[in-house]
C-alpha cells in the first residue's frame, strides 16, 4: 500500500503543480501586454508564455529524484505542456527510463558545456511526448572538467538561453 499511497501523492502533487503553472503562466493575448517587447516583432495573434524551470535535486541517494522528475515530465507533457527533461546524472536512469538508448551518441551535455556543440543538437524526442537531453557516463568527470571554467554554475543556463 505504500507504493499506491506514494503514487497517489505524486499524482496529486503533479496535478497541483499543473494548476499552479497555469496560474503563473499569465498568457498574454492582447498587443498591449507586449509593452516590453519590440512591437515590430509582434502581431496581435502572438501569445507569450513564461518559461518555468523546475529542479529536482538532493545530495542523498534513493529519495526519488529520478521518479519525481520523470513523473513531472510525463504529467506536464500529458497536460499539453512543452517539457524538456535534462538528465544530469551519470547513472542515466532518467534517460533509460524515457526509452532512450544513447550509448552510441557522439556528443554529450558535457561536450556542449565545455566545447562549441549546441544544446539543441542533443535534444531527443521521447515516446512520452516530452523532450530529453540524455545523460552520459562522461558526466562523472564533469566536476573536474568544469573546475577551470569561470562561473561554471551558470554555464548550463547560458547554453539553454
Amino acid at each position: 500500500t505504500d507504493s499506491i499511497d506514494e503514487k497517489i501523492k505524486i499524482n496529486d502533487f503533479c496535478q497541483t503543480l499543473i494548476e499552479q503553472i497555469d496560474t503563473m503562466s499569465n498568457v498574454a493575448t492582447s498587443f498591449s501586454d507586449f509593452a516590453t517587447l519590440p512591437k515590430t516583432q509582434l502581431e496581435k495573434t502572438d501569445i507569450v508564455y513564461k518559461l518555468i524551470t523546475i529542479v529536482v535535486a538532493n545530495q542523498k541517494g534513493g529519495v526519488g529524484k529520478t521518479t519525481t522528475a520523470l513523473n513531472l515530465a510525463a504529467s506536464l507533457s500529458a497536460a499539453s505542456r512543452k517539457v524538456l527533461l535534462i538528465d544530469l546524472d551519470s547513472q542515466k536512469n532518467s534517460t533509460s527510463a524515457s526509452g532512450i538508448d544513447n550509448s552510441n551518441s557522439q556528443s554529450s551535455l558535457l561536450d556542449a558545456l565545455i566545447e562549441n556543440i549546441t544544446i539543441a543538437s542533443l535534444i531527443l524526442k521521447t515516446d512520452y511526448k516530452f523532450d530529453l537531453i540524455p545523460a552520459s557516463q562522461d558526466l562523472i568527470s564533469a566536476e573536474m572538467e568544469l573546475m577551470n571554467i569561470d562561473n561554471p554554475t551558470s554555464l548550463l543556463k547560458e547554453k539553454l538561453s
